[in-house]
């Protein structure tokens, strides 16, 4: 029986520990923009391009292997939350863009937004043997 207790501590610590990344490894730099306006026109669905820029700022390289994009806290309209795999790897100093598409959804009807597309990014890597999320909000 204290093997068992031992044994699930030790899961339940390593299942708290992954995600984080490595003190030895800086956080990397994301950028994040929508490409170009959202444009509703007279439906109430739009297509928005959105660009993620990560830069390893990190001494090793550093794996991009998903990203995610989504949009909280919006009131005119939201994006409905769009994800995309990779398997990139980033040499130390380099930058890569990622493009994403997604689609913007409002309950209006001829809808011209004044509101700020609010982006939320997560990007999920991998460094020095670790996996980890790195998560960005921009407006």
């Amino acid at each position: 029986m204290r093997r068992f207790a031992l044994v699930t501590l030790l899961l339940l610590a390593a299942a708290c520990a992954s995600g984080r990344r490595p003190a030895n490894v800086k956080q990397p730099e994301i950028r994040g923009h929508a490409v170009g306006s959202i444009f509703f026109g007279s439906s109430q669905t739009a297509a928005v391009d959105v660009e993620v820029s990560v830069t390893n700022r990190a001494d090793v390289p550093l794996i991009v292997h998903a990203i995610r994009i989504s949009s909280p806290m919006m009131d005119q309209y939201t994006l409905q939350s769009a994800e995309r795999s990779f398997h990139q790897t980033l040499a130390p100093g380099e930058s890569q863009t990622f493009a994403l598409s997604a689609t913007a959804y409002t309950n209006r009807t001829n809808l011209e937004p004044t509101e700020p597309l609010q982006l939320r990014v997560d990007v999920d890597c991998e460094a020095a043997g670790a996996r980890f999320r790195e998560i960005e909000t921009f407006r």
